[in-house]
């Protein structure tokens, strides 16, 4: 599977959810039971430390496909506004990571403190 490609904003002081399904070729969903998940957020993809982790998490049932990123208000307070950063979001069964969704991301600033 090759991942899909999403660019998106997070603005500071927000709360931020985005919630993925994840389907097979014929459109049913994946069934998540037994997977974890990670997703990152960098400078470049080169850098050595990420700008953020997401919160990830499967809501229930998992054999609905779904899967939730998330970063508080607090977290996206702390964030410093920047533009073309980079993210993915991978999954794992039994050792075997696939990268689901990727793309750049803009850190806009906040007005309201």
């Amino acid at each position: 599977m090759t991942a899909g490609i999403y660019n998106m904003t997070i603005e500071q002081g927000a709360t931020f959810e985005k919630t993925l399904t994840i389907k097979q070729a014929n459109g049913n969903p994946v069934n998540l039971t037994g997977y974890t998940a990670a997703g990152k957020v960098r400078t470049k993809y080169k850098s050595t430390t990420s700008v953020i982790d997401f919160t990830m998490a499967f809501p229930d049932p998992r054999t609905d496909g779904k899967l939730k990123m998330s970063l508080t208000a607090a977290q996206t307070a702390a964030l410093e506004a920047r533009n073309n950063c980079v993210y993915d979001v991978e999954i794992t069964l039994n050792g075997t990571v696939q990268r689901l969704i990727q793309g750049q991301v803009d850190i806009v600033p906040e007005a309201t403190k």
